[in-house]
């Protein structure tokens, strides 16, 4: 019902002759309709959007060596993002690779929610610092590999990450 005052109140802002008060309104409908639009899009959940999207803005992604198609569209659809590894195309990401990609910054404890990681996960050879989150415990299903190799950070390893049991490499 909001949804449809607010779409009235853009239709008519032409011939309100308070059109000032009605264009907040018509931006705002605006702002819904399109990040309705764009989440109906995503192969991924918003859980793993916010992961990834995380991982670029605390890592200085912008200054990534290869960034291709971060931060545009859909993680998992065809047109993926650089070195995130969807099988199948079913918005699960399985692997994460961004070895030697200048990564700078901190590790986001929001990579813990992509619980579906089987193959790896990688983030050696940068200028990473700070902790290792704990949350990243929660990537219990990795088989393959880990990395965090070759970078600086400090503190101990968190006891969360025993729970990493099924390693075979």
């Amino acid at each position: 019902n909001s949804h449809r005052a607010l779409q009235r109140q853009a239709i008519f802002q032409d011939l309100d002759p308070d059109a000032e008060k009605v264009a907040p309104a018509a931006r705002e409908l605006t702002k819904i309709v399109a990040s309705q639009q764009q989440r109906r899009k995503l192969l991924v959940s918003g859980e793993t959007y916010t992961a990834l999207s995380s991982l670029y803005s605390s890592t200085a992604g912008v200054s990534w060596y290869t960034k291709t198609n971060w931060m545009s569209g859909d993680p998992c659809a065809t047109t993926s993002w650089y070195h995130v590894i969807c099988p199948n195309s079913n918005g699960v990401v399985k692997e994460l690779n961004l070895v030697g990609q200048n990564l700078s910054g901190s590790i986001p404890s929001e990579l813990g929610a992509l619980t579906e990681i089987t193959h790896g996960f990688s983030f050696a050879k940068h200028s990473l610092n700070g902790y290792i989150p704990s949350e990243l415990g929660g990537l219990s299903k990795i088989t393959s590999w880990w990395s965090l190799s070759k970078n600086s950070l400090v503190g101990s390893i968190p006891s969360e990450l025993a729970a990493m049991t099924g390693m075979n490499q």
